[in-house]
C-alpha cells in the first residue's frame, strides 16, 4: 500500500489515539482474530510459509494454512469470476476469510456506483464463497470530501446484505473537523458499518479513533521491519486486548514495501497477544513434512 508511505518515517509521532466506541455491549464470547496479507502470490512466501518448490497454482492452499484471512485487493479491478470463486473455495479451509474490496467501478464512480446492477452483480459473485467472506470493505477516493456525505449515507441505507461492511475515507476533509467526523460515526454505528482504521507513516489525520461496530479493520503499513514496526505492533496489541471487551472480531492486514515481510511482524504479533480468542492463526515456517498450521 503506497498510501501515505514516506522516507522520513523515522520522525512520525505514531502515538495511536485512545479508541472511542459507539453504544456497544461488553461481551465475552465468540472472539475471534483475524491475521493476513493483502496478497497470497509474492514468491518472497517460498521457502518462508510456502515449500521451497511450492507451484504459483498452490500458493492460496498454503497461505490459508497460515494466515486466516486475506485482504483481497485484486478485486478492486474486477469482479471474480464464478470459476476462480469455486477454485479458491476448493483450496482453503472452512474457517479462512475473504475481504473483498469493492471494484473500483462502484467506489471511484462519482454516483458511488449508482448502476445498482453492477453492485448486485459484484455482491452475488462474492456471496458464493457464503461463510468465507468475512468483510467487504469500500476505499473511497482521495477526492470523495465530505461534500458527497449524502451520497455515502445513502449507499450504505442501501446495502442489504448479510456480510459486513467497511469503508475508508481518505480525504483530508473527513479529519480535519470532528463535526464531520461525528457525523460518519453517528450514521456508521446506526448501520453497524466498520470504520476501518488506517495506519501508515504519512496520513496520522487518517488514524482516526472511532469504533462503529463489533468489529475492527486495520490496515498497517509497516516501514520494511524497521523498529517503528514492533513499536507500533505493541500498541496495538494493547488496543486491540482492550478493544475486545466490546468487539468480537478484529481483522488485522500487515502492508509492507515487500509483502512477505508481514510474516515476521505477524509472528511477533501473535507470540505477544494474550488475550483468549476462539480462533487466531498459528503462523510457523515451512519446514519439510510439515502437515498443519493452524489450531
Amino acid at each position: 500500500m503506497d498510501f501515505g508511505r514516506i522516507h522520513n518515517f523515522e520522525e512520525v509521532n505514531y502515538q495511536l489515539p485512545s479508541l472511542i466506541y459507539s453504544s456497544l455491549i461488553k461481551t465475552k464470547d465468540n472472539k475471534k482474530l483475524f491475521l493476513g496479507c493483502p496478497v497470497w502470490n509474492d514468491p518472497g512466501f517460498k521457502g518462508k510459509i510456502y515449500p521451497p518448490d511450492c507451484s504459483p497454482s498452490d500458493f492460496l492452499y498454503h497461505y490459508s494454512r497460515q494466515f486466516n484471512a486475506i485482504e483481497f485487493n485484486s478485486s478492486f479491478y474486477a469482479t471474480p469470476s464464478k470459476e476462480n470463486i469455486k477454485k479458491w473455495d476448493e483450496q482453503t479451509p472452512s474457517h479462512f476469510k475473504f475481504c473483498f474490496k469493492f471494484p473500483k467501478f462502484i467506489s471511484h464512480n462519482e454516483n458511488l456506483g449508482s448502476n445498482r446492477h453492477v453492485i448486485k452483480e459484484f455482491l452475488d459473485a462474492v456471496e458464493l464463497l457464503e461463510n468465507k467472506v468475512g468483510v467487504l470493505w469500500l476505499q473511497l477516493p482521495p477526492q470523495f470530501s465530505p461534500d458527497s456525505f449524502e451520497l455515502l449515507h445513502k449507499f450504505i441505507r442501501c446495502y442489504q446484505r448479510p456480510i459486513p461492511l467497511a469503508i475508508e475515507l481518505r480525504h483530508p476533509d473527513w479529519f480535519s473537523e470532528n463535526s464531520y467526523l461525528e457525523k460518519v460515526f453517528d450514521v456508521f454505528s446506526t448501520h453497524q458499518t466498520t470504520f476501518i482504521l488506517t495506519d501508515t507513516s504519512g496520513r496520522r489525520d487518517v488514524l482516526h479513533p472511532y469504533v462503529s461496530s463489533d468489529k475492527i479493520f486495520i490496515r498497517f503499513t509497516g516501514n520494511s521491519l524497521h523498529q517503528t514496526d514492533y513499536e507500533r505492533i505493541d500498541q496495538w496489541i494493547s488496543s486491540i486486548q482492550k478493544s475486545f471487551e466490546y468487539i468480537n472480531e478484529c481483522y488485522f492486514f500487515f502492508h509492507q514495501p515487500q509483502e512477505h515481510l508481514g510474516v515476521e511482524l505477524a509472528q511477533y504479533f501473535l507470540e505477544k497477544f494474550t488475550f483468549e480468542v476462539q480462533q487466531k492463526p498459528k503462523l510457523k515456517m515451512y519446514q519439510e513434512k510439515q502437515q498443519s498450521f493452524f489450531e
